[in-house]
């Protein structure tokens, strides 16, 4: 059974809409947010079946499809490739602006999984912990084309999820 291929959007992506910078304004509270909050598109997306199972839980942002790898500090981005006392992977607990304009918090991890017996590896960053949950409240489904666009309000990272319209 040949996969159905899932498109990826627009080839040039839409701006980040307005509600969503007003949300960004809302959450900064008149604080300093820089220019354009360093705001960056880090994917955009087909969502697969996989991104949206229950049992996964989690959002995939392939490394080959990130667009801006600046959206992570050196820091943060070192701190991902580390692990706790238990040998899990380290994750971050970012702030997420759903399609529905709600707040939630989520994980950001990185997976890097081996291909085969090949010394090649594959390298995921991963959105998981309360995914699920969204993946409900907003009614995401296969097919559905998504940007993930990243933050900053006082050096913390956020996220935001945009839906792109009518992508059936």
């Amino acid at each position: 059974k040949k996969k159905e291929a899932i498109g990826n959007g627009p080839p040039i992506p839409p701006p980040l809409p307005e509600e969503f910078k007003k949300t960004i304004q809302e959450i900064g509270k008149g604080r300093n947010i820089s220019e354009e909050a360093e705001m960056k598109l880090v994917i955009q997306k087909g969502l697969f079946e996989t991104d949206l199972a229950a049992g996964n839980n989690r959002l995939s942002i392939p490394f080959t499809r990130v667009r801006d790898h600046g959206f992570l500090t050196e820091e943060e981005a070192r701190f991902l490739t580390t692990r706790d006392r238990n040998n899990k992977m380290k994750f971050k607990d970012v702030t997420i602006i759903e399609p529905s304009l709600r707040r939630e918090k989520v994980k950001l991890s990185r997976w890097d999984m081996r291909k085969g017996n090949d010394k090649n590896t594959c390298s995921n960053y991963v959105i998981n912990g309360k995914w699920r949950h969204i993946v409900e409240r907003n009614r995401l489904e296969p097919g559905d084309v998504v940007q993930l666009w990243s933050f900053r309000i006082n050096q913390e990272l956020h996220f935001a999820l945009v839906k792109l319209p009518g992508n059936k």
